[in-house]
């Protein structure tokens, strides 16, 4: 992935538009783990690529907080949210992305390396 379709990816994420995860959780009430990975991705890339910049920061901190309200929201028996096709196991996606965003937060992408080994996630 390029550093322009990262930087994309995690905007548009950010900005809640129509194609990103955070839309599709928070106006479709659906989870799409194609989205999930397309913003895993991103992320990656951009540790891979030691583009560690405030904007970045505040919108990739932004758009997991979003993902984790999300799920509350959804186990949340007083709220209406209802997340559509949540995998069963959805907390190793949560898990993937714990990983992810530590390793931006630490500027370390050999964090990165043998996480499929680590997971049961497919693509």
């Amino acid at each position: 992935m390029t550093e322009e379709n990262a930087r994309k990816i995690i905007e548009r994420n950010f900005q809640c538009r129509e194609g990103s995860l955070i839309y599709s959780l928070h106006e479709r009430n659906l989870f799409s783990p194609e989205m999930f990975w397309d913003l895993s991705d991103s992320i990656t890339t951009v540790v891979n690529m030691s583009l560690y910049e405030e904007q970045l920061t505040e919108q990739i901190s932004s758009c997991y907080q979003f993902i984790l309200k999300n799920l509350i929201w959804h186990f949340d028996p007083k709220d209406e949210c209802s997340i559509k096709d949540l995998p069963v196991n959805y907390v190793e996606y949560i898990d993937w992305l714990d990983m992810v965003i530590l390793a931006y937060y630490r500027k370390n992408p050999q964090m990165l390396s043998g996480m499929e080994d680590l997971f049961e996630l497919e693509r």
